[in-house]
C-alpha cells in the first residue's frame, strides 16, 4: 500500500511539473482572465454533454455485457461503470478494468474482463484513427498516416494474441499469477462476447463513435465560452488524442497530457496558447465537478445491494 501511494504521489508531482511548465511559456495571467470572462452559458452545456458522453459509455459497455450474461440488468450495469469510471479518472483509464470487480455478482470477472476488453478495443481503434486524422489535419498527412497504421496494425496484434491459444502464455510472462488465473477463460469468454450477439457489439461501435464526436462538440462548445471558434473536425480530432494520451501511464489524472495536447493541438488550429490552456483547465474542473454526483449514484449499488 506504501509503495502505491509513494506511486500515485511521484505521478502527481510529475503531472503538476508538467502543467507548471506548459503554464509558464503560455502566460497564466491571460488563462485566469479567459477563464473568469469565460461565459457561463456554453460551460453549463458542456457539463450536460460531459454527463450525457459517461452515461453512453456506460450504455455502451453495458449492451456488450447484457450479450455474455442476462443477468446484468441495465441499472447495476450503468452503476458499476460509473464507479469504474470515477477510479479510471484518477488513477488512469486502464484502471477502468475494475469494472469486472463492480460486475462480479451478475457474471464471472473473466467474462467481465472480455466486456471490458472489447469496449476498450473498440474506444482505442476510434480514437486511434480519430487522432491520426488530427496528426493529418494539423502536423502533416504522411505522420497521421503512419501514426493511424501503426495504431490499427497494434491493435489487431492485440485482437490476435486474445484470440488465439497463446493469450494465456503470452499473459503468463506479463501478468502475476494470480490474474493469470482469473483470466484464464478470457479467451474464450471473448470469442462468446463477439458471436453470441454481434448487434450488441455493433451498436458498441456506434456509441463510441458518437462519444467521439460528442467530445468534439464539447470542445467546440468549451472554445465558444472563450469567444474563439473552432471547427468540429478539429475538435473531434483533437479530443480523440486527449483520450489516447489518458492512456499513458506516469501522470496523475492525466496532468500536463492534457494540457500539452490542447496547447500544441489548438495552437496549430490558430488558437493561443493562453485560451488553449484555459480550456483545458476549464474542461478538467467541469470533469471534477460532474464526478461526485456519479460517484453517489453508481455507489448506492455496492450500498443497495448487499446480498448473502
Amino acid at each position: 500500500m506504501k509503495k502505491r501511494l509513494l506511486l500515485l504521489g511521484l505521478k502527481f508531482v510529475w503531472g503538476l511539473a508538467l502543467v507548471t511548465v506548459i503554464a509558464w511559456y503560455s502566460d497564466m495571467g491571460e488563462s485566469w482572465t479567459a477563464i473568469r470572462t469565460a461565459r457561463p452559458a456554453p460551460l453549463v452545456l458542456a457539463t450536460l454533454l460531459g454527463v450525457l458522453s459517461v452515461f453512453l459509455a456506460a450504455v455502451g459497455v453495458t449492451l456488450v455485457g447484457r450479450a455474455v450474461s442476462d443477468e446484468l440488468g441495465w441499472l447495476e450495469g450503468i452503476k458499476g461503470f460509473c464507479l469504474a469510471w470515477v477510479l479510471g479518472f484518477f488513477l488512469g483509464r486502464v484502471s477502468e478494468l475494475s469494472l469486472p470487480v463492480f460486475w462480479r455478482r451478475h457474471l464471472p470477472v473473466s467474462q467481465g474482463a472480455a466486456v471490458v476488453l472489447v469496449d476498450k478495443l473498440v474506444s482505442v481503434t476510434w480514437v486511434t484513427v480519430l487522432g491520426s486524422v488530427g496528426l493529418g489535419l494539423l502536423v502533416d498527412p504522411r505522420v497521421g498516416l503512419l501514426a493511424g497504421g501503426l495504431g490499427v496494425a497494434g491493435l489487431g496484434g492485440v485482437l490476435f494474441v486474445m484470440l488465439s491459444d497463446s493469450a494465456r502464455r503470452v499473459a503468463g510472462k506479463l501478468l502475476p499469477d494470480r490474474w493469470v488465473d482469473t483470466l484464464r477463460d478470457l479467451p474464450d469468454t471473448f470469442r462468446l462476447v463477439t458471436q453470441r450477439r454481434r448487434s450488441a457489439v455493433v451498436a458498441n461501435v456506434i456509441i463510441t463513435g458518437l462519444r467521439a464526436v460528442l467530445h468534439g462538440v464539447i470542445l467546440v462548445v468549451l472554445m465558444a465560452a472563450l469567444g474563439q471558434t473552432l471547427s468540429p473536425i478539429i475538435g473531434i480530432a483533437i479530443q480523440a488524442m486527449i483520450t489516447l494520451t489518458s492512456l499513458i501511464p506516469g501522470s496523475f489524472m492525466g496532468l500536463g497530457y492534457w494540457e500539452s495536447v490542447y496547447v500544441m493541438g489548438l495552437g496549430r488550429a490558430g488558437v493561443g496558447a493562453a485560451d488553449a490552456l484555459a480550456a483545458a483547465l476549464i474542461w478538467r474542473a467541469l470533469n471534477l465537478a460532474i464526478m461526485p454526483p456519479i460517484l453517489l449514484f453508481g455507489w448506492s449499488q455496492r450500498t443497495g445491494s448487499a446480498g448473502p
